[in-house]
């Protein structure tokens, strides 16, 4: 849970508090989501957050980006630059090299840690205070890692970790085809 947000509206029998919840879920391993939700009580309301961030897992390409970090070195940051946005929050997320750690505010630890990124810098326009947006922008720039087109050349400089391959048993990773529908005679 990133943001428990209380609501409060006026009406004339006098308060009703609402509350706002953001949370994000990953498997430290390349997947993460984000989910919001709105209810009357805390604790269902956190509960279907959780389930919405599971919903819109992605997957994040991880590389190692840096050019301090060398041939050969494991891929625990991003492979390149990438920019997210959300309302006035700019995130600008840079490829640092292995052991720097996650440099960034609380909201973007929870958020890279939970992707499986170990080493990144993060940069920030406005007011990252907002962690809603501050969230919203980052999952946003996690969302640009993939649609960044690269030269054949480039995948062995930036280290690229591939795609893990479906264990038997299970369907592949990726979307899930849509069902047919019975057609009605």
């Amino acid at each position: 849970v990133i943001n428990i947000n209380m609501v409060h509206r006026m009406t004339d029998s006098g308060r009703r508090v609402r509350f706002s919840i953001t949370a994000v879920t990953g498997n430290k391993d390349g997947f993460v989501g984000l989910g919001m939700a709105k209810g009357k009580e805390v604790g269902p309301t956190i509960k279907r957050a959780i389930d919405r961030a599971k919903i819109s897992m992605i997957e994040v390409k991880r590389g190692s980006g840096s050019w301090q970090s060398g041939a050969g070195a494991p891929a625990n940051s991003i492979p390149y630059k990438v920019f997210g946005k959300c309302a006035s929050t700019e995130v600008t997320i840079k490829p640092a090299p292995q052991g720097t750690g996650l440099v960034g505010g609380k909201t973007a630890r929870a958020v890279l840690g939970l992707a499986g990124v170990h080493d990144a810098w993060v940069y920030t326009r406005c007011q990252p205070r907002t962690r809603t947006n501050y969230a919203k922008a980052l999952f946003a720039a996690l969302k640009n890692v993939d649609d960044i087109t690269i030269t054949p050349a480039q995948p062995d400089r930036v280290q690229l970790v591939p795609r893990p391959p479906a264990r038997p048993g299970q369907p592949p990773l990726g979307p899930t085809p849509a069902r047919a529908r019975p057609t009605q005679t």
